[in-house]
């Protein structure tokens, strides 16, 4: 008998992961709760890691953390519970690939206009006006008047105050536009564009423990994730507004820690550096850097601890088929901290242990041991890696993903046998004068 992460008890079979949580909604939906997960944490929880392990088998193509798609989820469940003792796993893949298909109400392609409220404390917007080539920053009342804004902001005090939450002031509206998309690969790029400015600040906090009383896993921002995304049309007509409920309340499950202007310089470097890289090796380093962010968003621990080490993984993988190996990527991400070195042997132990509960979790579903100081310590690593990887020089020379991947591998063996790593990388130079480069410090 376990715990699932709706709090009930439920009898372990010898299923494979994603059964074991239809089987967890099968008991919610025959105690006659329904799979909305406004209701609660938990029916959020359970749906989160229902989509998680979707996106982990590749059994279903979906849109990863989207709200939509777990409403899709839950309706799913719903259709094919029906009053019966399971929901067969193959049987619930088939009804969302059917629900899956069916085609979005706005398909047509057109450009879209979308106000992000931002919760940023002690900033004035001035501050980060130019932080990013592609947002734009605003006050209430800097932005446009031929954007509706006040039909907006009625329908964000009406979903506050149905969530019974009070409406926060938002001293800073993020605005984006997306030319020539539908609107669900508009809003796709609407958020990548949005997170991948919330990684950068965010990795302008310091590298530090949090440690909560209760174990909980909180990590620091500087930046949280907007409750709301307004969508306008190209004349500015108000569209309609997403959420997520659980960034509804996000101040109150994160610690928000109010940001410098030292910080946002240095959020700016980095977007910099980000901009200088190739398309092909930027798209590479960006992959991580948007996992490391979804990681920092999920306020549930074995999720948070799960997407994390995806992070860790993508580092590894970057755009391979290749097949993943739990020690190349302990030996690769270790190496960054300096190879042969003390801190990298320390690291290369904290990640070893941490791999073995991550394999106890996902092959014998066994996640007892997994904790807050899990998550931190993940944090932790991945923050002065993709810092390290962002920053360093040799990585803004490669002009595609496959010298990049080469360094990784051949940097790792630097303090180990330079002769053999200059040998495997013959085929790619940037990556032997990378190696030298190092070598020479």
């Amino acid at each position: 008998m376990s715990i699932s992460s709706t709090g009930k008890s439920v009898v372990q079979m010898n299923t494979d992961p994603l059964q074991q949580l239809l089987n967890d909604a099968c008991s919610i939906l025959k105690d006659g709760e329904p799979l909305d997960e406004l209701s609660g944490l938990s029916i959020a929880g359970l749906l989160y890691e229902i989509t998680t392990q979707l996106q982990t088998e590749k059994v279903v193509n979906i849109e990863w953390n989207v709200y939509k798609t777990r409403i899709k989820v839950a309706n799913a469940l719903e259709d094919c519970y029906k009053g019966s003792k399971a929901i067969p796993k193959n049987q619930f893949l088939n009804h969302l690939r059917s629900q899956l298909s069916r085609p979005s109400k706005r398909t047509k392609v057109r450009g879209y206009y979308f106000i992000i409220p931002t919760q940023m404390p002690r900033i004035y917007y001035q501050w980060i006006k130019g932080l990013s080539h592609r947002l734009l920053f605003h006050t209430q009342q800097s932005i446009s008047s031929r954007i509706k804004l006040p039909a907006a902001n009625a329908k964000a005090e009406q979903l506050y105050h149905d969530n019974a939450i009070s409406c926060p002031k938002h001293p800073v509206l993020i605005q984006i536009f997306t030319k020539d998309l539908p609107l669900p690969k508009a809003l796709n790029e609407a958020e990548r564009e949005i997170n991948l400015l919330r990684v950068c600040i965010n990795m302008t906090a310091v590298a530090s423990l949090d440690m909560q009383s209760n174990g909980k896993w909180v990590p620091p921002y500087p930046f949280v994730a907007p409750p709301l995304l307004h969508v306008f049309d190209e004349k500015g007509a108000f569209l309609e507004t997403y959420h997520d409920p659980v960034t509804l309340e996000f101040e109150h499950l994160f610690k928000i820690s109010p940001l410098t202007v030292e910080q946002l310089n240095v959020a700016k470097s980095l977007l910099g550096n980000i901009r200088e890289l190739a398309p092909s090796v930027r798209d590479a380093l960006v992959h991580p850097l948007l996992l490391f962010q979804e990681g920092l968003d999920l306020p549930f621990q074995h999720l948070a601890f799960s997407a994390l080490w995806r992070v860790l993984e993508s580092i590894w993988k970057l755009d391979t088929n290749e097949k993943i190996n739990h020690d190349d990527v302990v030996k690769t991400v270790s190496s960054f901290f300096g190879p042969g070195s003390l801190q990298a042997s320390r690291v290369k132990a904290v990640l070893k242990a941490i791999g073995i509960k991550r394999h106890a979790w996902v092959h014998l579903s066994e996640h007892e041991g997994i904790d807050a100081m899990d998550c931190n310590w993940l944090r932790l690593v991945l923050h002065d890696v993709l810092i390290w990887l962002v920053k360093q020089p040799e990585v803004a020379s490669f002009s595609d993903s496959k010298t990049l991947r080469s360094f990784f591998l051949h940097y790792r063996l630097y303090s180990q046998s330079l002769s053999k790593a200059d040998q495997e990388a013959i085929s790619t130079l940037s990556a032997i004068k990378a190696i030298r480069s190092i070598r020479k410090l």
